[in-house]
């Protein structure tokens, strides 16, 4: 009841003296303007972006003194005290310092936090390490957050996931903006689909994120933050790029305008790509399949009020992709086919209010419904005129909506920050072939989330922070409501040191995942996963430890962080293979199989000498179930496939001139098990591979494209690394992939800016 009152209070305050502030943040060492450095007014949900020129305005503050807290990427974070009389002219100089250091991030407590201030460990991958990239999709950017891998799943199609800590795509949350909308199906080619024009920044939470984001969200969240207009601009980019006797070639736009009127600003974005087939061990089948897709989104800002905004978001995709053999010919005439043509369409509502400096409320709605035609199949030898081919049993529809809604408000009481929230998520999943009877589903999952958070802060300079929260999850496939709670620390010692630690849990639901929906085609023949009739929900409990430091050491910006994790599953999901259905398809059971758990350390550095950055980090983790495994008939282990017990990856950024930037990356990975489906099924252990990336921008500053012309060069898999045992042929094992997803391959690269 008290609770309650001071949430009336607090909505019917007046805050009749309300006033503001501006300046301009710039860098102390070159003095030049930093662009969409983030200035927060602490103890309060209050601040701005700079602008183009550095420039920042905060309305809607109470007269007296106030504290603020500046943050850019790749400076260090700074407060600065602000008298009644000094609310105009603020310039706040900041120092250089590792990326990422003072990132704003809200993917850990549903909140905006500084980096260096979150209890709960959170990865950053900023917009402008994607541009150096050069990277046209997700695929090619979340390998560069430690604990995070990508793999190739599928010699046919490149079917594609991403593991945190081992575990695989199904654990893995993936939201855009926070809303959970890429669904099972979206998710079988989405890291390809999504592409990098429309991303500002990715926030990676490693370890089990359930209590705020609910299921699927146990191994952590991969949320994706789309761009937002800082400036009024539109760059258009070219790429091409050339790998073993393939092609591929991209075009994509950002166009953005602020304050066009009204309090109306808008981004939008575009891409286009083509990839050819490659063969790289010449048997007449791909082992890179065929792309083509065009996508299209943007969103409208609107803001009724210094302390409202109404954001408006959409996206469409289209994508056709295609492996195997003869892929100018139809699927249902050739050896082996696995072709999807997909289109989505996105969208997102969100209302933000704030009522006063210590309350605010959001209210969003988003929705996504992705279409499927397929092909998984082929003669695999036999005569197409065989009574017993159906070229139909190949062919499928798979539709999928998804809808999901949430309000949420934050209450500050004093050194307490409240958070409620309630979430509802609606997802029907409709997959048929044309042939009776054969890859079935048609299921419908609801799930309620009602969730809670509370926030202190501790000690004279809130050193101390205790975040307890929980969720209640009412899912149409689990028997009674699940009750998921987790805790978290962080101690401040001193300004250089932090420490952070955690206990999570989290559920699984026993419904369809992404690799259920990718079929693999073994010889014409489809191999399937389908759900045990008394598959239970997983249940999971995750734990973290990490220790940081940073500091600016004789001149010289460095951090260290080392940390440790482990995760526990109860009933955990295991495949098995249980033979030929009467479908002729080879079908493998997902089954509950006792307990199983990851745990690991980890490893991160940074330091900037002079003009250059360097950034690693290292894994070290063992995936193990409790019990063995019978992975094919009389095959059994305990490990967790597709798991290196060591990976890592490390990078060079050097600002070689005033307009030549220059990036070298390295990715290591350890031996792993890998099962390999052949007459005599096995499973083999793949060699620890490393594979090294460059890429060169140079900004021309010179003639009439002065500031407006960019080329890009760059390398990836300089050493050619590549898989040496592929199978071969028709009735190779598809999914016996594993190592870099593509041999060496070189981009040329320009973009134009005006």
């Amino acid at each position: 009841m008290k609770l309650i009152m001071s949430v009336l209070i607090v909505l019917f305050a007046v805050y009749a003296n309300a006033g503001g502030l501006s300046g301009t943040v710039v860098d102390s060492v070159t003095g030049e303007p930093l662009i969409a450095a983030t200035v927060l007014v602490k103890g309060t949900g209050l601040g701005a972006f700079t602008n183009a020129s550095g420039n920042f305005t905060i309305d809607g503050l109470n007269e007296g003194f106030v504290t603020l807290k500046a943050s850019s990427v790749g400076h260090g974070e700074m407060e600065l005290g602000i008298d009644p009389s000094e609310r105009s002219g603020i310039k706040i100089a900041m120092d250089p310092m590792v990326v990422g250091g003072s990132v704003i991030v809200v993917t850990g407590t549903g909140t905006p936090r500084f980096f260096a201030d979150t209890p709960v460990a959170t990865s950053v991958i900023a917009r402008d390490l994607i541009e150096l990239r050069s990277a046209p999709d997700l695929f090619s950017i979340l390998d560069m957050s430690t604990g995070v891998r990508v793999e190739n799943n599928c010699q046919n199609c490149n079917f594609s996931q991403v593991r945190i800590h081992g575990l695989e795509g199904q654990y893995t949350q993936i939201l855009i903006d926070g809303d959970p909308v890429v669904s099972s199906l979206a998710k079988v080619y989405s890291l390809e689909q999504f592409p990098a024009e429309m991303v500002e920044r990715i926030e990676v939470v490693k370890g089990g994120g359930s209590a705020l984001y609910g299921g699927s969200a146990v191994a952590g969240v991969v949320n994706l933050i789309t761009r937002r207009p800082e400036e009024s601009a539109t760059t258009i980019s070219l790429e091409g790029g050339y790998v073993d006797g393939g092609g591929e070639a991209g075009t994509g736009f950002t166009s953005t305008a602020v304050d066009m009127g009204n309090a109306v600003s808008m981004v939008i974005y575009g891409r286009l790509r083509h990839r050819a087939e490659v063969d790289v061990d010449s048997d007449g089948f791909s082992d890179i399949g065929k792309l083509r897709s065009e996508s299209v989104g943007g969103s409208v800002f609107l803001d009724p009020s210094a302390s409202s905004n109404l954001i408006l978001s959409g996206h469409y995709i289209h994508e056709n992709r295609r492996g195997g053999d003869s892929l100018d010919v139809p699927d249902h005439l050739v050896d082996v086919s696995e072709g999807t043509e997909t289109w989505r369409y996105g969208g997102s509502v969100k209302w933000e209010h704030r009522l006063s400096p210590a309350f605010d409320y959001s209210m969003n709605i988003s929705g996504a419904y992705t279409e499927r035609s397929s092909f998984y199949g082929g003669l695999g030898g036999e005569d197409p005129s065989s009574p017993d081919y159906d070229p139909a049993a190949g062919y499928g529809i798979t539709k999928n909506p998804l809808f999901s809604s949430q309000g949420k408000c934050n209450l500050q009481l004093g050194n307490q920050l409240f958070s409620l929230g309630v979430q509802g998520n609606h997802e029907h999943l409709e997959d048929r072939s044309f042939t009776e009877g054969i890859r079935t589903i048609d299921d419908t999952y609801t799930d309620i989330g009602v969730f809670f958070q509370d926030d202190i802060t501790l000690g004279s300079d809130n050193q101390y922070e205790i975040l307890l929260g929980a969720r209640a999850d009412d899912h149409s496939q689990v028997d009674g409501v699940i009750f998921s709670p987790r805790t978290a620390l962080k101690w401040r010692m001193n300004p250089a040191v932090t420490f952070r630690g955690g206990i999570s849990t989290g559920f699984n639901a026993p419904q369809v995942f992404d690799e259920d929906l990718h079929i693999e085609v073994v010889g014409g023949s489809r191999r399937i996963i389908v759900n045990a009739d008394d598959l239970k929900e997983e249940k999971s409990t995750g734990y973290y430890f990490s220790g940081e430091y940073r500091n600016v050491i004789g001149g010289t910006p460095v951090s260290v962080v080392l940390g440790g994790f482990k995760t526990d599953l109860e009933d955990a999901f295991a495949l098995e293979e249980v033979g030929e259905n009467e479908y002729g398809e080879l079908v493998f059971e997902r089954v509950n199989e006792g307990g199983a758990h990851v745990q690991g350390m980890e490893a991160e550095l940074g330091v900037i000498i002079g003009s250059l950055s360097i950034i690693g980090g290292m894994t070290v983790q063992e995936a193990v179930y409790d019990e063995q495994v019978e992975y094919f008939e009389g095959v059994w282990s305990d490990r967790i496939m597709r798991t290196p017990n060591v990976y890592g990856n490390l990078r060079f950024d050097w600002k070689a001139t005033r307009n030549v930037d220059v990036l070298i990356a390295a990715n290591y990975t350890g031996s792993m098990e890998v099962p390999h489906d052949t007459e005599d099924p096995v499973i083999n252990t793949a060699d620890a591979t490393v594979t090294f990336d460059a890429d060169v921008r140079w900004d021309v500053e010179s003639g009439i494209l002065e500031n407006a012309l960019a080329v890009k060069v760059g390398v990836k898999n300089i050493t050619n690394v590549f898989q040496e045992d592929l199978d071969q042929g028709a009735e190779r094992d598809a999914g016996y992939v594993y190592g870099p997803a593509s041999p060496r391959k070189i981009l040329l690269g320009l973009e134009l800016s005006f």
